[in-house]
């Protein structure tokens, strides 16, 4: 009978909703609503800083000439002036593996 009573009594305490404001210690609801937005409001306003500053160094660098100048999303870039590749290999990886095979079956 205890352990029913237990039982019971901790589905009882899980199952009964606390209300909003019992958890809250001297604040109301709508206050602290009131302070997170302000919050919110002072972050975007830092964002909106940031971008803005983000601008303005992009334009300075544009107007001295700096990497943002230049459009890159046509670049080439030639390879025929390169030098040759020298094979120093002393066997193609198609031989090198027939070898492999053979030391690892002897």
């Amino acid at each position: 009978m205890r352990r029913l009573l237990i039982l019971f009594l901790a589905v009882l305490a899980f199952a009964v909703p606390i209300p909003p404001g019992f958890s809250q210690s001297g604040f109301s609801q709508s206050d602290d609503l009131k302070v997170r937005r302000n919050e919110i409001e002072a972050l975007k306003e830092e964002q909106r800083a940031i971008r803005k500053e983000t601008q303005d160094l992009g334009n300075s660098l544009r107007d001295r000439g700096g990497p943002f100048t230049r459009d890159v999303r046509n670049l080439t870039i030639g390879v025929a002036r390169a030098p040759p590749r020298e094979t120093t290999a002393p066997c193609s990886p198609a031989q090198w593996a027939a070898s492999a095979a053979l030391k690892a079956s002897a």
